[in-house]
């Protein structure tokens, strides 16, 4: 049989094991307003370790700390448009502001 943490942690609790299983890349946003990215390496009852994208070594998450949990994001396209995208063209390079003596007068 199963532990269960609270009764209404079934959705929770399933969800980030099948993102564990799958090793996908989540963001876990925490109370404190803080989030997480990176893939869930183990899960428990109460906790979870998660190892971050960037160069830390991994976080233990307290799961009554978790707000949201967002999943992989997915490449999103504009609808009608195929193949890898176009380069955008140069940019025309900035002048400086005119110097007074290339102002035009002012009339009043």
């Amino acid at each position: 049989m199963r532990r269960r943490t609270s009764g209404g942690r079934d959705f929770q609790d399933e969800l980030l094991q099948q993102l564990c299983e799958a090793r996908q890349v989540t963001t876990v946003y925490l109370r404190n307003r803080m989030s997480v990215r990176g893939r869930i390496l183990k899960l428990g009852p109460y906790c979870l370790l998660m190892d971050a994208l960037d160069d830390n070594p991994p976080t233990l998450i307290y799961k009554s700390a978790i707000v949201s949990i967002s999943g992989p994001r997915r490449g999103r396209r504009r609808p009608g448009r195929a193949g890898p995208r176009r380069p955008a063209p140069p940019r025309e390079e900035r002048r400086p502001p005119p110097t007074p003596a290339e102002r035009p007068p002012v009339s009043e």
